[in-house]
């Protein structure tokens, strides 16, 4: 059975190679990551706490044990403009590119900003 876990990316980024190599040699197949923005203004606006180069590090770093990623990517925050809904598009490509011929894979899935009661916007 393939094990999945969806893991905040700032966790992962200060995760050291031995605890990465423990959770493959366990059994980790997949996680899900919601990195929803390119853009590093409106990740600092959602309150994301994690940068582009830690998003590049987490995908790489667990492609590398044939841990697949599955980035979550968010389309039309409030103030968002369309050179930042561009970034967005562009970091999916380069996290395409980045994994390329790893042993693991990178996809993604897109959504329409939705605010739901209760959250800040």
């Amino acid at each position: 059975m393939r094990e999945k876990t969806s893991t905040p990316p700032a966790w992962l980024h200060h995760a050291d190679e031995a605890t990465l190599d423990l959770l493959a040699a366990n059994g980790l197949r997949e996680v899900a990551q919601g990195i929803d923005s390119g853009s590093e203004r409106v990740l600092s606006h959602v309150d994301k706490r994690i940068t582009k180069d830690m998003s590049r590090s987490v995908v790489r770093r667990l492609v590398s044990r044939s841990i697949h990623v599955k980035g979550y990517f968010i389309l039309g925050f409030p103030t968002e403009t369309r050179t930042e809904t561009a970034q967005t598009v562009d970091l999916v490509h380069e996290l395409w590119d980045l994994t390329e011929g790893q042993p693991g894979r990178f996809r993604s899935s897109v959504f329409e900003f939705r605010p739901y009661p209760g959250t800040p916007e």
